[in-house]
């Protein structure tokens, strides 16, 4: 008998184990379909708005070549392109 009680567990010991399964099985159901996380093909197509999305979180990676235009920029975003050739001179004004 004594043999037996020698290897009895503690009230602590319980709480340690039932706290670490709870913690286990938390992370697992993070995992799960319907729970938490968003994925892509949880979204439908064309219905993210920019009010959906965080401000700086869309990188270049994110974006399609040629889908943006000069419009979509603030004035001095844009580089300069190279100057273009000089024209002709205009007509003379009356004196």
């Amino acid at each position: 008998m004594r043999r037996l009680l020698r290897y009895r567990p503690s009230p602590a010991m319980g709480v340690a184990v039932v706290a670490l399964f709870i913690a286990l099985s938390a992370g697992a159901a993070a995992n799960l379909p319907g729970i938490g996380l968003v994925n892509s093909g949880d979204i439908k197509n064309n219905t993210i708005r920019s009010k959906d999305i965080r401000n700086g979180t869309v990188g270049s990676g994110d974006v399609r070549n040629s889908a943006l235009r000069a419009e979509d920029f603030k004035a001095g975003e844009l580089p300069a392109g190279p100057r273009g050739p000089q024209g002709p001179p205009g007509a003379s004004g009356a004196r």
